[in-house]
């Protein structure tokens, strides 16, 4: 089967094709919320023609469990009605062999400068973690983001964070196409956080421990929300058999996780939850998840504070199982 022909089956199944040939839109109202009132057509589904892109689903009502771009699953397929095994497996396979790729690519090689400055400072009062020239790109760290262009080879003097690079400290995304930059002394959300796209590839989130071209051989996963919560996670639990995430939302989180699964299934979660994050928020978020088969759930929570996120705060961990 080929893109064209399962692109024309899922016009049969509902979906109106739109301008740019990409996005579908369900003519019918959303089987996951059940639509609006309104009569407005919230589901879309984007199916390039690029076979190394996944086939994702989004509704655009806030309420609904796919209010997410997540990539569609078999079960998601048979609720829309798309009851052709030939279609229901080729978007199935297609979806797993995108995640794959992404995981199992080689993360791309930088010279990550050491410099003895304002962030490196406020990473180790945030951490405790002793970051030297030998360790340095272990973590993808970036200390001074004009001086790591200049060692790269990189042109990005429009960003604000090249021309205040001694302001923020930045960590490399998993493949090395995405920077996450945090502000050093700002509180101003304009300003406080900012990424830079090094290369329109599917980014991955941040990571430490094993590699995530060794995912497989991983027995668990952290996730925290937050750069500076992961890495503090790693060093109190110091599980080396963990593969440790940083998300940016409890959204992503399951984006993440869904995508780690597709990979490892009977891998152990950790969750690491804030306590603005209920267990019921994070049970609905398991639930909702198109992979809703999920062992091994575990959760950690900081009972003498909001989080993890600063080594100077107290800190005592509840764990358990939900």
């Amino acid at each position: 089967m080929n893109s064209r022909d399962y692109r024309n089956i899922i016009t049969d199944a509902g979906f109106d094709v739109q301008n740019n040939d990409d996005w579908f839109t369900y003519e019918n109202k959303c089987p996951f919320c059940g639509g609006s009132s309104d009569g407005q057509k919230h589901l879309n589904m984007l199916a390039t023609s690029l076979e190394t892109d996944p086939v994702m689903l989004k509704c655009f009502r806030p309420t609904c469990i796919k209010v997410n771009a997540t990539p569609v699953s078999e079960d998601d397929l048979y609720t829309l009605g798309i009851n052709d095994r030939e279609v229901v497996e080729y978007v199935v396979n297609r979806n797993k062999g995108a995640v794959r790729k992404s995981y199992n690519s080689n993360t791309r090689k930088y010279n990550y400068q050491f410099i003895e400055n304002a962030a490196l400072s406020y990473l180790y009062n945030r951490t405790s973690i002793k970051i030297d020239k030998d360790n340095i790109s272990q973590y993808r760290i970036i200390l001074d983001f004009r001086k790591f262009c200049e060692a790269n080879n990189l042109d990005y003097t429009d960003t604000i964070a090249y021309k205040h690079s001694h302001n923020y400290i930045g960590f490399m995304d998993d493949s090395g196409s995405l920077i996450r930059f945090r502000h050093i002394t700002t509180k101003d959300k304009n300003y406080r956080f900012l990424t830079v796209r090094l290369f329109k590839t599917r980014t991955t989130p941040y990571s430490i421990g094993i590699l995530r071209t060794d995912i497989s051989k991983a027995q668990k996963v952290y996730l925290a929300e937050g750069t500076f919560d992961i890495l503090n996670i790693k060093t109190i639990i110091n599980d080396p058999t963990g593969y440790y995430v940083s998300t940016n939302s409890y959204a992503s989180m399951k984006n993440i996780l869904a995508d780690i699964l597709k990979i490892k299934r009977d891998i152990e979660i950790v969750i690491v939850a804030d306590t603005d994050v209920t267990d019921r928020s994070l049970k609905h978020m398991l639930y909702s998840m198109y992979n809703r088969i999920i062992y091994n759930v575990m959760v950690i929570r900081n009972t003498e504070g909001k989080d993890f996120g600063d080594k100077n705060e107290p800190y005592k961990i509840n764990k358990y199982k939900i």
